[in-house]
């Protein structure tokens, strides 16, 4: 009889291989994310300390309504119901969501990031299964947050910020995105002893007291980060500065801002647009992360099952498989090519009731 193609045989190992490391690649980005917000939640607990005691709530208290704040965030896509019942009854107080949310979610990505390589070494549906569910919920809470992302990365100006926060539910939208940063920003600006020590027209430049962390940080992050991408052209660079006169009337508008013009005003808006330039260009490659980690888990899938494929004729696998790149393939288009069809329909998101 012919012997199979040297070629043909070798092809499946080397294909199995390939995405087994990747597989196990994904699972170590999820280690390593696991690492780092644990280190975030560390370091804002160092932080924090210096504020003395902590909340009312204690720190059992605290931890509770973290876990409570990212259930409902990941019930919400599933259940707007059950997601306003597990919720908490308030917002949290801010040092358990600088603290104890990220080291929610780290515990959580440890979970898909152990459980993801323990299904590629034992197959077993008592992991398997665990790790499927926690993987999906991720998924659509990671694709519900890149949408609204998108839909708030169109929301610039402060009217559309507060209409989208009436549409989503999340009635302190503006809060989060304009009086809140402008408050803190103007807040350390001060305390800073920051001014600005250029003209108009030359490029912005502050002299801050150099005394403060903040005040060595500011005069070099601010220069660099609040200003029109170099590369986007005179244009561009015009209409950066029209956002950000946008910005300060409309902060004046709303009150937020005090109607005598200050420097600060200034420079917040010129970070606040700069800040809304990085997400629009950062939304694409969310989407790439979310179809990596989708492709993951297909993977991982698939060793948990081959077994069970080996086992089944040629034809009935070959069906098998073609379902499941086609669902695939039909996901990845959902979250690439139609994200802005379905980001019509929102899912309430909101850190609280």
């Amino acid at each position: 009889p012919q012997r199979p193609a040297r070629g043909d045989a070798e092809a499946k190992p080397l294909l199995q291989r390939g995405a087994r490391g990747y597989a196990n690649w994904w699972s170590n980005v999820a280690l390593t994310a696991c690492v780092f917000l644990l280190l975030q939640g560390l370091t804002a607990s160092t932080d924090w300390a210096s504020f003395g005691p902590g909340s009312d709530n204690g720190v059992v208290g605290d931890i509770v309504e973290a876990c409570r704040l990212m259930a409902g965030n990941f019930l919400a896509p599933f259940s707007k119901t059950l997601a306003r019942a597990v919720f908490p009854p308030e917002l949290i107080n801010m040092r358990a969501m600088s603290i104890w949310v990220p080291v929610v979610l780290a515990c959580y990505m440890c979970a898909i990031g152990f459980l993801g390589r323990w299904t590629l070494t034992t197959r077993s549906a008592a992991v398997v299964f665990p790790y499927i569910v926690l993987s999906a919920a991720h998924l659509v809470w990671q694709s519900e947050l890149n949408g609204m992302l998108r839909r708030v990365a169109q929301a610039e100006d402060l009217p559309d910020l507060k209409a989208l926060g009436k549409e989503a539910q999340m009635s302190d939208l503006h809060g989060a995105f304009f009086d809140g940063p402008y408050e803190h920003f103007s807040a350390m600006f001060t305390e800073s002893k920051c001014r600005v020590a250029s003209s108009a027209a030359q490029p912005l430049r502050l002299e801050c007291d150099p005394r403060s962390t903040e005040g060595k940080m500011l005069p070099i992050v601010v220069p660099e980060f609040c200003r029109a991408r170099s590369a986007a052209g005179a244009e561009a660079a015009r209409a950066f500065d029209r956002r950000v006169e946008a910005c300060e009337a409309q902060g004046r508008e709303a009150k937020v801002m005090p109607e005598t013009r200050r420097p600060v005003d200034t420079v917040f808006c010129r970070c606040r647009a700069a800040a809304y330039d990085c997400v629009r260009s950062a939304c694409p490659w969310f989407s790439f992360a979310w179809c990596a980690q989708l492709a993951a888990v297909w993977v991982e899938l698939y060793f948990a099952v081959e077994r069970n494929l080996e086992s089944m004729d040629v034809d009935q696998r070959r069906q098998v498989l073609c379902f499941g790149v086609v669902g695939f393939v039909a996901l990845v288009c959902r979250a690439v090519l139609l994200a802005d069809y379905f980001d019509d329909d929102v899912i309430d998101l909101s850190l609280g009731r």
